[in-house]
């Protein structure tokens, strides 16, 4: 009887064991992983043109508001002239105005065209106006042009 009872024992723990289901010895693990890229698109606002210019102060603005879409927390827009001579003049031939270009974002507080102005993170809407002071006796003859780049960053 005490051999029936340890073969019953026996028997009844093998299928224990076997019920069980099986594991692994030492399980691993793999991490998947991704990263999303800071994005921004920058629209410059429309072109300004003064016309023709008059002693003095000559001042206008963008009709059409530049955009700015981000996905990122924090960006800023830098606007400024990237000419790598005489940056901030309006040139025309080879010839430059005497004063520099002045550029504004609200147009209260302007800067000089080639330091430039900086919108940070709001509004979304980048308004731009620029002046330019002219001096009829000494400035040259000509067509004058600038071009004001706007460049986004941010994370």
């Amino acid at each position: 009887m005490k051999r029936l009872l340890i073969s019953l024992a026996l028997a009844l723990m093998l299928m224990a064991v076997m019920a069980m289901p099986a594991m692994a010895a030492n399980p691993d693990t793999t991490d998947v992983t991704g990263t999303v890229p800071f994005t921004i698109d920058v629209t410059a606002p429309s072109d300004i043109g003064f016309g023709t210019f008059v002693d003095g102060i000559n001042s206008d603005s963008s009709d059409t508001a530049g955009t700015v879409t981000c996905n990122g927390t924090t960006w800023s827009v830098t606007a400024k002239d990237l000419a790598g001579t005489d940056p901030g003049y309006m040139k025309s031939a080879g010839n430059k105005l005497g004063a520099k270009l002045e550029i504004s974002k609200d147009g209260t507080t302007f800067a000089g065209a080639d330091a430039g102005v900086v919108y940070d993170g709001q509004p979304t809407a980048l308004s731009f106006w620029a002046q330019q002071t002219v001096a009829l006796a000494t400035d040259k003859v000509g067509a004058y042009s600038i071009t004001i780049t706007f460049t986004g960053s941010g994370s």
